[in-house]
């Protein structure tokens, strides 16, 4: 607030709700703008129509990748590139645009949204009953399948707690080193660098590795597919593995299709027997 706004020269002081002591309270109208932020981001709705077209078309483009000259880092690099490509194209084809309001909730559908469109064109009680009706049963859905996830899928029962309450700070002490208290940024930056430089130009004596027995070199294994599969299905269906919008979610799906799975398991094996 700009006390040299002219705004602030709207006050009036108002004696009769002045209280035992002598002050008069101030009163003083201050403007404020109204002004609507909108938060918008790409998705496309869990076991929507859309989420099975998109990953109707990531296994298309999937199948038609060529991985038959996978010998070299560019090999490799030319191969993911072109997946990266596919699932790009695919997520701008099948997401949509959603603004995120006070009023968002995850659990609102489409019949929702329907439900309510009529009743606000014809304003009947039917209609507004229907639409609580909806709502109702749309909501205990939602939480039931919530709930079944949690209890026999992820089991991140933390799922179900407010993560945006205040959170008390941890309690702290001051850090000291060689009997001092480490009060400023110099003194902490020489405790820090004196603490894991402690050893620097000690003389070692790595005469006791002679009696160590040296082990073969040992490849590192291939993946198979059952490894494979066994290690994505304990991946989370809530979390993401890289910022390309792809969920674990979608990949499980993707590598339902073999010739989908045995794509991606020849890239991972690329990668090892190159040396990538």
């Amino acid at each position: 607030m700009n006390p040299n706004n002219p705004g602030f020269n709207k006050h009036t002081l108002n004696p009769d709700i002045r209280l035992p002591s002598d002050h008069i309270p101030l009163i003083i109208e201050v403007g404020i703008k109204e002004e609507n932020i909108d938060i918008t981001f790409k998705a496309i709705k869990k076991d929507s129509k859309e989420e099975e077209a998109f990953i109707r078309d990531l296994m298309k483009e999937v199948r038609n990748i060529d991985m038959s000259e996978l010998k070299n880092q560019l090999d490799i690099q030319r191969c993911t590139a072109k997946l990266e490509k596919i699932f790009k194209d695919a997520w701008s084809t099948h997401s949509t645009t959603k603004r995120i309001t006070k009023h968002s909730k995850e659990w609102w559908n489409e019949q929702c949204t329907d439900c309510i469109n009529k009743y606000h064109e014809t304003g009947d009680i039917n209609s507004w009953r229907s639409f609580k009706s909806a709502v109702r049963n749309t909501k205990r859905s939602f939480f039931d399948q919530k709930i079944q996830e949690i209890a026999t899928s992820n089991k991140r029962l933390w799922d179900l707690m407010n993560w945006v309450k205040k959170k008390n700070l941890p309690a702290i002490e001051t850090i000291y080193h060689e009997g001092q208290p480490c009060n400023n940024l110099p003194i902490l930056w020489n405790a820090f660098y004196n603490s894991y430089n402690s050893a620097k130009d000690r003389p070692i004596n790595t005469r006791f590795l002679e009696g160590i027995n040296q082990c073969n070199d040992i490849d590192w294994p291939l993946f198979t597919d059952q490894e494979f599969s066994d290690a994505i299905a304990k991946c989370s269906n809530a979390s993401s593995p890289s910022p390309d919008y792809v969920m674990w979610r979608h990949i499980k799906h993707l590598v339902l299709d073999k010739t989908c799975h045995s794509k991606i398991v020849n890239i991972a094996n690329a990668c090892i027997s190159i040396g990538y």
